[in-house]
């Protein structure tokens, strides 16, 4: 009677799979603290800095507009910016040729853009540092 030779383990041995078992649960640990709402701050932005990119650059500060709706002229054309009553903004229409910064919808937390027309909407939230990361 012949003996088959022992072959090597195909996945992984003890140690290897507990090394992976310990990252598959610590991969799960922290999804479930980003995607965890009480992580995050849920106060809407109360004033927005608007930048228009255009020679020369012109920045102003908004609070929330009564309208809700506000007409800027960028590089390309007039754009429109809307808010909503959670304290979100968009660009809802704007003269660029991809209309990508149309398609990108609401945000509160992350500024909008519209590169081709030079329009940037960040929000700008109180107590929140000026700077959040310096480079070298």
């Amino acid at each position: 009677m012949r003996r088959r030779p022992k072959l090597p383990p195909v996945f992984a041995n003890r140690n290897e799979a507990f090394i992976i078992f310990m990252l598959a649960l610590l991969s799960l640990l922290g999804l479930i603290v980003v995607a965890n709402p009480l992580t995050h701050s849920s106060a809407s932005p109360e004033k927005w800095r608007l930048t228009i990119f255009s020679q020369p650059p012109q920045t102003s500060e908004i609070a929330m507009p009564a309208e809700k709706h506000l007409l800027v002229t960028g590089k390309l054309g007039p754009a429109e910016i809307e808010w909503d009553d959670r304290g979100n903004v968009r660009i809802a229409s704007s003269t660029c040729p991809c209309r990508t910064c149309v398609n990108m919808g609401w945000s509160g937390e992350a500024a909008v853009i519209c590169v081709p027309n030079g329009i940037m909407v960040e929000p700008q939230k109180s107590g929140a540092p000026a700077v959040d990361a310096v480079t070298r």
